[in-house]
């Protein structure tokens, strides 16, 4: 019984009970540690390519906590938005909305508010299992979209 105790406090010390709303505690980590937990694997037979977190799962909170390498702010197509990369991943640029380079400079510390969101959908005959931020992605036409400048801030 002691044991049981002794388990759900540190449970609920460690934030996995989850917090006063319900949601489950956030996981926060650099662009780079969110990058590396991917892993790719590809069934031929099947046609089926899968980008799936290792770490995390549906509907899950991750906090992306990191220094700004590059932000450059772009139009195309009647859209405005910035293509922002963090030091610890500079490989890749994730799209925001609008025009963030008054508010955010390279150096800048940042957090990320972002969920988990499972995704499958065809593409050229193949079928796509990808998990991504939630707030980043158009179920609808199932492509990446524009994270709203809201989930972004000064850390």
């Amino acid at each position: 019984m002691l044991a049981v105790v002794c388990l759900v406090a540190a449970c609920g010390m460690s934030g996995c009970l989850g917090d006063d709303n319900g949601e489950s505690a956030a996981a926060t980590l650099s662009m780079g540690e969110f990058m590396d937990d991917y892993s790719r694997e590809t069934d031929n037979e099947s046609m089926t390519y899968s980008i799936l977190l290792g770490s995390f799962e549906q509907g899950d909170k991750v906090i992306i906590s990191d220094t700004i390498h590059n932000v450059t702010h772009r139009e195309t197509q009647n859209t405005s938005w910035t293509a922002l990369s963090f030091s610890s991943y500079a490989e890749q640029a994730i799209p925001i909305e609008g025009d963030i380079t008054g508010d955010f400079e390279r150096g800048d510390a940042v957090e990320l508010h972002v969920h988990i969101v499972n995704v499958t959908f065809s593409y050229q005959g193949w079928t796509i299992e990808y998990e991504t931020f939630e707030e980043g992605w158009d179920r609808h036409n199932d492509t990446q979209a524009l994270i709203p400048q809201r989930y972004l801030q000064h850390k």
